[in-house]
């Protein structure tokens, strides 16, 4: 297949990304379920300047498959809940997701590819060789082939099977072996294109199966740091215009003031993330104080969580200078800091 696939032909093929772990393993980022830039560069082993090439002649129809630049704070935003760490410099930021996945990015933001995304490179990019691997292998994909040519193909195994007939009883043994070579490689490649089929099944059964293991998860109590996050982010979508390090600040300081709790300094002095200094015992004050915060900017905290886990952690109930308040069952938003609601 060459690289000069019409538009049509590549969109007929972007669902096959399973081609792609096919030819060479693709390892996405936990939580994103994508690479950077640099890691695209590295699984077509071509330069980054060769993949921004091919990215800006093609930008609207990379966008379109799931290409995307992301600048730290929205990276942030994607991996909520996850465990991430961004230690910045001037030019540069150092993310680690979890224990094993670093890389930079630029602080002007850094391209990241879907795997749709990736598989539209490989159909685009000219001088690598995984690509062309890539696209050699999109030849045997059953889906592809026109309705015409697949009357065609089985006209061809009839006549394949004839000349292995006719070879037989000519008793000409390099015939022989030549027709059972060519029937043999047309078996092979259909059985190839049955096994792709089977397993793009079974991966849109796991996908399935996954979300609607989401969907009953949505029902359970949530841990004590997937609430917290859920409250921060809901904070930071309401207040700080998705800013998701300003509304973490915010926490802190309100912690810190509120309960004498001093996470930052901890983290900065065991050089651990900020809430794996948090004692067992701290948690209820941690959301608490999160809680706190959604009162004073009317956010609804059954909203960002769900009912099971406002009710295990008691996160409707508020100490204001009013006296007791319970926060549930309104969801009004305000953009300005300081907002205050009585219910």
């Amino acid at each position: 297949m060459e690289n000069n696939m019409t538009r049509e032909q590549r969109y007929a093929l972007l669902d096959r990304i399973e081609v792609l772990n096919k030819v060479k393993a693709l390892l996405l980022l936990p939580g994103l379920a994508m690479v950077t830039i640099g890691q695209a560069a590295e699984y077509f082993e071509v330069t980054v300047e060769a993949i921004q090439s091919c990215y800006r002649r093609h930008r609207a129809e990379l966008t379109e498959n799931g290409a995307i630049t992301l600048s730290p704070s929205q990276l942030q935003e994607r991996l909520i809940g996850q465990d991430v760490q961004l230690v910045g410099s001037a030019a540069t930021q150092l993310v680690c997701i979890g224990n094993d996945n670093y890389f930079e990015m630029p602080n002007r933001g850094c391209k990241f590819f879907t795997p749709r995304a990736m598989l539209n490179l490989a159909m685009l990019l000219k001088d690598s060789p995984i690509a062309r691997e890539v696209r050699t292998q999109l030849l045997n994909i059953v889906d592809t082939v026109h309705p015409l040519d697949r009357i065609e193909a089985i006209d061809d195994e009839q006549t394949l099977m004839l000349e292995l007939g006719k070879a037989i009883a000519s008793g000409d043994l390099q015939a022989v072996l030549e027709a059972q070579a060519k029937f043999n490689a047309f078996r092979n490649r259909h059985l190839e294109e049955a096994q792709v089929q089977i397993q793009t099944l079974q991966k849109e059964k796991a996908s399935l199966n996954e979300a609607n293991a989401m969907l009953a998860e949505k029902s359970m109590v949530w841990d004590r740091r997937r609430t917290l996050n859920a409250l921060i982010r809901e904070i930071a979508a309401t207040v700080f215009d998705h800013k998701y390090g300003a509304a973490w600040d915010r926490f802190y300081r309100e912690l810190k003031y509120q309960t004498g709790i001093h996470v930052v300094t901890r983290s900065s002095r065991s050089g651990k993330p900020v809430l794996d200094t948090v004692k067992d015992e701290e948690w209820p004050k941690l959301l608490k104080v999160a809680t706190s915060l959604c009162y004073d900017y009317a956010i609804d905290v059954v909203h960002a969580t769900n009912e099971e886990t406002v009710r295990a952690y008691d996160l409707d109930v508020v100490e204001t200078e009013f006296g007791i308040r319970r926060n549930k069952g309104v969801v009004t938003r305000y953009a300005i800091e300081g907002t205050s609601a009585l219910y």
